[in-house]
């Protein structure tokens, strides 16, 4: 939901129930997109709390206003000025409080990350050009969240579907392949889910819209000319039918190696660029990663599973130097907005 007004016309019986019965206490806050990095929400957590976020709201380039993102991509938080940050898998979040302290929240777009605790790599100037408002509601609840969850979800209205929701995917959690992880400065998106082929064998799903992310996973050996990268892929729909090399098409699913230099090689499927090219990619939060230095060869895509192999020898082609590197990093990225 991006309107504000309606998110809270929606959630206000909520607001009005709290103290009774499921919820002890609940609270509507305000964050201003053009404000970094951190708004202090005067909401003080105690370890054990066991809380849930719902949000709703957009963070827009004043003279773009076609060009932004939803909360559930800009909204993060943080407990206490020093805690680590996170941010929630859509547009609502459960979890309970392990060190306490006040809940912060943040709008990050357009900016990045310097590190896990919040201080922001981008010049706050930046944030001159943007406009909107995130609207979040935190609940802080009396008994189980997922009893509570499913008692506000009961009716038809507006309110409980977006309780329903959250109550679902609790249900239904999605669970990170093991030995992965998220990119901290991307954050967990929840698009990731580790499952089994029909054969069976171990398979990593992406199911997505609207957002972005990449997965890692550390790899430890020796690089050089002997390596092979080899994979098995099935694509059911690509994010973008258009090409992927500029700004305002730039999605993409891929398969990537990055190098302890700062650079990876990104095997990227596309509906529309010729197989065997390639680009350097440079956007920055368009991308929305990071201000991308890696090659982006292109793969062709294919219904059905694919095997697929590359070798190490194909780097320098594409411009990557791995000379003395040893421990690179396996990539599952996505992004599609």
């Amino acid at each position: 939901m991006d309107s504000v007004e309606e998110f809270e016309a929606a959630l206000k019986p909520i607001i009005v129930a709290a103290g009774r019965d499921a919820i002890a206490q609940c609270w509507m806050v305000k964050v201003a997109a053009n404000r970094p990095p951190w708004t202090p929400s005067g909401i003080e957590l105690s370890a054990g709390d066991r809380i849930s976020v719902f949000s709703a709201g957009r963070a827009s380039i004043v003279r773009e206003p076609n060009v932004w993102v939803g909360s559930h991509f800009s909204l993060w938080m943080r407990i206490g000025a020093e805690g680590n940050i996170f941010r929630a898998p859509g547009h609502s979040h459960t979890f309970t409080v392990g060190a306490g302290g006040q809940l912060y929240l943040s709008s990050l777009f357009p900016g990045d990350w310097a590190d896990r605790h919040g201080t922001l790599a981008t010049n706050p100037r930046a944030y001159e050009r943007v406009a909107g408002t995130l609207a979040v509601l935190v609940v802080r609840w009396r008994i189980d969240p997922r009893a509570g969850l499913d008692q506000l979800a009961r009716d038809g209205t507006t309110g409980a579907a977006i309780v329903r929701a959250e109550a679902d995917r609790l249900k239904n959690p999605v669970t990170t392949p093991a030995g992965w992880h998220y990119l901290w400065s991307i954050g967990d998106g929840g698009i990731f889910d580790s499952g089994q082929s029909a054969a069976p064998e171990p398979i990593i799903r992406c199911r997505m819209h609207d957002d972005a992310a990449i997965l890692q996973r550390p790899v430890h050996l020796k690089f050089d000319s002997a390596v092979k990268l080899r994979w098995s892929w099935k694509i059911d729909a690509l994010p973008s039918a258009r090409s992927e090399d500029a700004v305002a098409s730039h999605n993409y699913l891929s398969v990537a190696v990055e190098f302890d230099n700062g650079q990876d090689l990104t095997y990227l499927w596309s509906a529309a660029m010729s197989p065997e090219s390639s680009f350097r990619c440079r956007a920055v939060f368009a991308a929305p990663f990071r201000d991308g230095t890696g090659a982006r060869p292109i793969w062709s895509c294919d219904r059905g599973w694919n095997g697929s192999e590359k070798g190490s020898a194909k780097n320098a082609m594409y411009g990557t130097t791995t000379a003395g590197r040893s421990e690179p990093r396996l990539w599952l990225s996505s992004r599609y907005g």
